[in-house]
């Protein structure tokens, strides 16, 4: 199954999620190794379908970041779609 840089996005969110650890933009880029324009692009699309949400974060003592996480609303719905995911690859 080809995912969509939308789906990949979501996946990396939740995958990070149920690890504990943080996201934000340029991590997820990094992570995904996909051009941080798209990887925005894909947020927005994502935050509004209700999907990801985004709140600011300290990432240390001095620094705040944009974190993201998946919505309580399609939280079982992406992780469902991973699920069946990673099961055929």
């Amino acid at each position: 199954m080809k995912l969509s840089n939308n789906l990949k996005v979501a996946f990396e969110i939740y995958r990070a999620e149920i690890n504990n650890e943080q996201v934000w933009l340029s991590k997820l880029a990094d992570n995904l190794e996909m051009n941080i324009r798209v990887v925005a692009n894909c947020l927005d699309y994502l935050e509004e379908s209700d999907i990801v949400l985004g709140g600011y974060d300290y990432i240390d003592d001095t620094h705040i970041k944009r974190m993201f996480i998946i919505h309580d609303g399609a939280f079982s719905r992406i992780k469902e779609l991973y699920d069946e995911y990673c099961k055929q690859n």
